[in-house]
């Protein structure tokens, strides 16, 4: 074979791969606008099948009674009302405590809790108690949630040292969190 045959043999196989390469970029270009669509709703279907389980477990909140955070011998209204917004902002089910009188606000004990959970159409009843620990500033957090189908009370109990009224409504939200938290991955 001749210098030139062989140099037009090489320039036809050169052009040939060449074209070949063109089109598969073209045939790329051409299915990218089919593809890209196709992709964003294989992703999008993943996504929704991934999270179903998670959405179709969640339940409704049960129905919660909350008869307020009782400091020595009294309510006290700050302290409630922070748990209240916290209960809110979390998506629970808060029913309406108006009408509950300082004795309802007081009960610790099921005499006295089953028949207002019955009452006020309640599952869980929640209440807490601060009190002084020492002659320093320290305050024992105990928070009780009561659950009307198991007939249980449960609770938890946090230490608030050099406590302030920003630090003790910090404790008493986290209690009432990590309470309400192992409760329902028990029940």
């Amino acid at each position: 074979m001749s210098r030139a045959n062989r140099a037009q043999l090489l320039d036809t196989a050169g052009s040939q791969v060449a074209t070949s390469l063109a089109e598969g970029c073209r045939r790329r270009v051409r299915w990218q606008p089919v593809l890209r669509p196709a992709l964003l709703v294989l992703w999008a279907t993943a996504s929704l099948w991934l999270l179903r389980p998670a959405v179709a477990g969640a339940a409704e909140p049960e129905p919660l009674l909350f008869l307020g955070i009782q400091r020595s011998t009294t309510i006290d209204k700050l302290a409630s009302q922070i748990i209240v917004e916290h209960l809110q902002d979390r998506g629970e089910s808060l029913l309406p405590a108006t009408g509950l009188t300082d004795t309802d606000r007081r009960c610790r004990r099921l005499q006295c809790l089953a028949p207002l959970a019955v009452q006020r159409k309640a599952a869980l009843v929640l209440d807490g108690d601060v009190q002084q620990v020492g002659q320093n500033r320290s305050l024992r957090v105990v928070m009780h949630l009561y659950d009307v189908r198991q007939r249980q009370q449960h609770e938890l109990e946090n230490l608030c040292v050099d406590c302030d009224e920003t630090k003790l409504g910090i404790v008493l939200a986290n209690t009432t969190t990590d309470l309400l938290g192992q409760f329902r991955k028990t029940a």
